[in-house]
């Protein structure tokens, strides 16, 4: 391994997280999947009926009321064509606003502006604002009689909180680091010496953060032995984590080093740490290129 592959390394950075879509939101996808229909909600004030169902009124901002059943059909007020199919905005039979979704065409049947459509839902619905589709149709005397008041059941909660994970693929330059890097892969651990006062730093740095004086171009490997100077117990989960807690996380000045080396503590109770602890670096068996390729550190 030479140091110029350890130049860039591509990354994934991964994060999970949940999000409340709320009850309105939800109530509004559930009467979907299970129920096949469409719902809103009235506001208590100028009597408007808001599709998707919302907590206020968009228009006089007063506090939304009963939730109601609109049609599953409507009028296109405008759209925007695009291949087979055209985003649109389809004012329901009951409702006050539009609803903003696809309308797909169907053999020679083509939408325009004033074009009437109809929502056919998804044989197997999975909780999201694709379950219908709106294809042009034909008013019919069973779309007049919207909307109806309902009491919507309590919907389940993996609609009401959503999961899912951010991932981030980025390419990392180690820059002066590559031979720091290289070394881990090896089983062994470089520093960097300042030119002038000739302290050793570790993880090496292309200055010294005593004296400012150049340190680039003096490597040297230490031990991979050293001490204690403070740690702490980490309780609290969050994500980039080496493990689950609970865990110690330690500053550790190696052998050599007149730095700190930021690195957990293993195999021993928080409650017998101490500081001026000696303690060893565990090797894993297969290294990559990482601070991780260390393991822990274990007292000896």
């Amino acid at each position: 391994m030479t140091q110029n592959e350890f130049i860039t390394k591509t990354e994934t950075f991964s994060s999970p997280y949940r999000w409340s879509s709320s009850r309105d939101t939800a109530v509004f996808f559930h009467e979907v999947m299970k129920h096949r229909r469409i719902v809103g909600r009235r506001c208590a004030q100028c009597n408007r009926v808001i599709i998707p169902p919302s907590g206020f009124c968009e228009f006089c901002f007063a506090e939304s009321g009963d939730f109601v059943v609109v049609g599953n059909g409507g009028y296109v007020t405008a759209m925007a064509k695009k291949g087979d199919h055209s985003l649109a905005l389809i004012k329901l039979d009951g409702a006050g606003t539009s609803l903003l979704h696809i309308v797909k065409e169907r053999g020679t049947e083509k939408a325009c502006v004033g074009s009437y459509v109809r929502a056919e839902f998804a044989d197997q619905p999975r909780g999201n604002i694709l379950d219908f589709t709106f294809y042009p149709s034909e008013r019919t005397p069973g779309d007049d009689g919207y909307p109806l008041i309902i009491t919507p059941e309590e919907p389940p909660k993996e609609l009401t909180e959503l999961k899912g994970e951010l991932k981030i693929v980025y390419n990392h330059s180690y820059g002066i680091y590559g031979k720091f890097y290289e070394g881990l892969k090896e089983g062994r651990i470089f520093a960097v010496r300042c030119s002038v006062c000739k302290k050793v730093f570790l993880p090496p740095r292309p200055f010294c953060s005593l004296c400012f004086a150049d340190t680039e171009k003096e490597w040297g490997g230490i031990s991979d032995t050293g001490y204690v100077k403070s740690f702490t117990e980490v309780r609290i989960p969050f994500v980039g984590q080496p493990t689950e807690p609970p865990y110690i996380y330690a500053l550790i000045v190696l052998d050599g080093a007149d730095s700190e080396f930021h690195h957990r503590v293993a195999g021993i109770a928080e409650k017998d740490v101490f500081i001026g602890m000696r303690v060893r670096a565990v090797w894993r068996a297969q290294r990559t290129g990482s601070v991780h390729d260390i393991s822990f550190f274990e007292r000896y």
